[in-house]
């Protein structure tokens, strides 16, 4: 009887799309990832022969017995891990730890679908020695580097155990950083903009005027004001009007990077949800492998999408064409990204809604990249009025070509008309002016996909790791993420700096892109892997000891404070640590009865801003530091004090005390307001997160959220003690919140399990609800099918919409409340 063959793949939604198109012969099982790990300590890399001692990760311990048990009575094992060197790597690991006495073969498939599964079990090859040797490679590195950096920031910084780095983690934070300090050294100057209307053919066309032409600068209001008066009512003269065509230019398929960058402008989504919702397609069999730096496109993936829009559009829309690589670090032989068959649309897909969205975009973008250029035709008018000019246009599409499937934005501003008989000596009266004040801009900050953008450009980091550097420098307090756009921390600035100085290679970008290319060529078998890590620990060893005496401590900076405890005549110092800065008494390091302990919270007194143009208008109104000329940052440290600190600090000890009443609420309310609970008043008081309410005779206090409103009343938590939890041994409660009705365990931190409330569990507990949620009185319980609705927040409008849905799985189906029923709708 033959025996059955062993398949292992990465992921086990992987295993089972996968067992169903090899039939019986073959048992597929997961190693859900790495199964083997470097041990903790110094003891896991021999720095002699950079041998390696791997230990079986403790959490894999299940996985690799199982995996084991698998593998008795089979003679063939097939090794289907992923692509890139990560895959490759466990391949080998898995490998090393089932033994020698099996039969294996590497299996290597871009896509999951029957197809390309059965034909790369057709010719299976071997274990490709140079990714397992550049992924080693890699890993010993990274250990070394954060091993020895991070226990040096300790030593040096404190915060033990808390402060990291990494060879490519800290040159990542070096970008924000060096970011953060162009911003806020920036000096915003003011400008205004004017804009006239004109009437013609009963539309309002708008001419701008172009103050460079026209020789002129408007630098403040009365300028601007004088010279709208003067523009008010007078004529303005057509003096030319020119036509112009112009082509779109296609795009290529996405590539790991594009898709992270589109998936964030796009759709709103981070990376890590990007990579996440790519790899549930990859899995299932709708998309082909979403780790790859290479547009290339197959012939038969050209062939199909050229058949596909010949029957859809017709010839005119077809036009197949492959991509190569701008990069020459382009490293994995991978395709682009693509849809697996072109036919199959994002409606059919049974995934979540942000699976279909993620999908489409993908699907768009391929099938755009095989169709012809757009044709825009542009109208440019140019105007005069003495030695103003003023300049207008308007774009058609002559020629929709990939507009077909990926329509323009809603704001390319694209007309169905013309301008063509503004003809040159009209003369027009200017109806209407509109005039508007600007700043300078300092440089844009980065978003999660723009630095990817910035990364991929200085060839720092692969496809693989985008995502988990991202993630990394987050996690770690280096930098914050806040309206989509990342700021530095002060321990960012403060470990960027120490780092620079002491380990100029670790942090140069140039010495980590070449770092990233002798890895490759390592992959490729054209470089040695031991000689790169001898060569480059000789020199790494040098730095780290002449850092271990030379890197300057993580010293307090004296301010003006006084400190209000020790009544001593005291002054605070500004401390840096892993959660930010704070004050604390110059007296903490003196001993006994002459020791003060006294701390104090420092809260920044403005809000983040969420683009460049308010971020100029913020730093033109701040204060200056006096020592480095950039802009100082504004912290609350009570009702009376406020401190300005250097954006620089803690590599600049700039600071500026001011006096006054810091605490008035944003929204202009009273500082007195009615409680929600009793009768008394409730007063505006400072806390260590911010400022809130609190009443003057009970215990009830109400939040100042971010945008300065104050936070809604909500209701009490009410019990449901018939309904069990579903994850853990406890019982629900109804909870209402920013976003609406949700169930959440009681046992509250215990048990973290929440869910989304159905419409007969709300209806139960209807008598206790308030009265905006009585909406639910005539809401249906069930759909056609019998299932139960589910309620779900929308976060577009705020609204409460009823979800139809089965199994964990939204149907077309959901309802929307018209202010008296609720309305049946069909989602797209």
């Amino acid at each position: 009887m033959k025996s059955k063959s062993l398949v292992i793949v990465e992921s086990p939604s992987k295993a089972k799309t996968i067992s169903k198109y090899l039939g019986k012969d073959f048992v597929v099982k997961s190693s859900v990832g790495h199964v083997r790990r470097l041990p903790k300590g110094s003891k896991a890399i021999n720095l002699d022969d950079w041998s390696i001692s791997y230990e079986i990760d403790p959490k894999k311990e299940k996985v690799v017995k199982d995996l084991k048990t698998s593998a008795k009575g089979v003679e063939n094992i097939f090794l289907a891990t992923d692509l890139d060197r990560e895959g490759e790597a466990i391949a080998w690991h898995l490998k090393e730890i089932l033994g020698k006495k099996f039969n294996y073969s590497r299996v290597r498939f871009n896509e999951i679908t029957k197809g390309a599964i059965q034909k790369a079990f057709e010719k299976p090859g071997d274990l490709d020695e140079g990714l397992i040797d550049a992924q080693k490679t890699r890993r010993i590195l990274d250990r070394i580097v954060g091993y020895d950096l991070s226990s040096l920031l300790w030593q040096k910084i404190g915060s033990y155990g808390k402060l990291s780095a990494g060879r490519v983690q800290s040159v990542a934070v070096r970008l924000v950083v060096e970011r953060e300090k162009e911003i806020k050294a920036f000096s915003p100057q003011e400008y205004w903009e004017i804009e006239v209307n004109l009437r013609h053919d009963e539309r309002d066309i708008v001419f701008k005027l172009n103050t460079k032409k026209s020789n002129l600068e408007i630098k403040s209001k009365s300028e601007a004001e004088e010279l709208a008066n003067e523009l008010q009512d007078s004529e303005i003269e057509i003096t030319d009007n020119e036509k112009t065509k112009r082509k779109i230019p296609v795009k290529p398929p996405f590539i790991t990077s594009t898709l992270q960058q589109t998936s964030s402008s796009m759709l709103g989504f981070s990376l890590s949800k990007t990579m996440k919702l790519a790899q549930d397609l990859y899995t299932g069999g709708y998309i082909s492998y979403m780790r790859t730096d290479s547009p290339n496109i197959s012939l038969l993936a050209q062939n199909n999408c050229k058949q596909y829009l010949l029957d859809t559009y017709g010839e005119a829309y077809s036009t197949p064409k492959n991509f190569a690589s701008k990069g020459s670090n382009s490293q994995e032989a991978h395709e682009a990204i693509r849809p697996t068959d072109v036919t199959f649309k994002a409606a059919e897909l049974s995934l979540s809604q942000d699976h279909r969205k993620l999908y489409n975009l993908i699907w768009s973008r391929f099938v755009a990249s095989q169709m012809p250029q757009p044709e825009i035709i542009v109208n440019s008018i140019k105007a005069k009025k003495a030695e103003k000019v003023f300049e207008s246009s308007v774009s058609s599409i002559s020629f929709d070509g990939f507009y077909k499937v990926m329509p323009p934005g809603k704001n390319s501003g694209y007309v169905d008309y013309d301008l063509e008989n503004l003809s040159v000596g009209l003369m027009k009266k200017i109806s209407n002016v509109e005039k508007s004040q600007h700043f300078t801009k300092p440089p844009s900050r980065y978003s999660e996909a723009s630095l990817v953008k910035e990364l991929e450009k200085r060839g720092i980091g692969r496809p693989s790791t985008y995502q988990e550097i991202i993630t990394n420098i987050q996690d770690r307090g280096y930098v914050n993420k806040e309206n989509k756009r990342l700021y530095a921390t002060k321990i960012a600035n403060l470990i960027s700096d120490r780092l620079l100085k002491s380990f100029k290679n670790i942090m140069d970008y140039g010495f980590t892109a070449e770092m990233e290319k002798n890895l490759d060529s390592v992959a490729e078998g054209k470089e040695s892997w031991k000689k790169l890590l001898e060569d480059f620990y000789a020199d790494f060893n040098e730095a780290k000891e002449l850092a271990a005496e030379g890197m300057e401590r993580n010293k307090p900076i004296l301010t003006e404070v006084k400190c209000e405890v020790c009544n001593k005549d005291r002054k605070m110092h500004l401390r840096t640590n892993q959660n930010g800065q704070f004050l604390g008494c110059e007296g903490y390091l003196e001993e006994g009865d002459k020791q003060c302990k006294n701390t104090n919270s420092v809260l920044p007194d403005e809000l983040f801003t969420d683009n460049d143009d308010k971020e100029a208008e913020s730093i033109f109104g701040k204060t200056k530091c006096h020592l480095c000329g950039s802009s100082m940052d504004g912290y609350i440290i009570d009702e009376k004090r406020k401190l300005h600190i250097c954006s620089s600090s803690p590599i600049c000890s700039g600071t500026k005390l001011e006096e006054g009443n810091f605490i008035k609420p944003k929204n202009g309310e009273e500082e007195l307001i009615d409680c929600h609970k009793c009768d008394a008043k409730m007063e505006l008081k400072l806390g260590r997160f911010g400022k809130y309410f609190a009443c003057q005779s009970c215990t009830a206090t109400r939040q100042l959220m971010k945008d300065g409103k104050l936070k809604p009343v909500f209701m009490d938590p009410i019990e449901m003690s018939d309904l069990k939890c579903q994850k853990c041994d406890d019982i629900y409660l109804l909870r209402d919140s920013l976003k609406g009705l949700f169930l959440a365990a009681s046992q509250f931190p215990k048990n973290r399990e929440t869910r989304a409330p159905l419409v007969g569990e709300v209806k139960s507990v209807l008598s206790k609800l308030p009265e905006k949620h009585q909406i639910f009185s005539n809401a249906p319980d069930k759909d056609p099918d019998g299932d139960d609705l589910v309620i779900r927040f929308n976060r577009k409008d705020g609204s409460q919409t009823l979800s139809s849905e089965s199994q964990g799985k939204k149907k077309k189906l959901f309802f929307i409340f018209d202010g008296s029923n609720w309305k049946e709708m069909q989602r797209d």
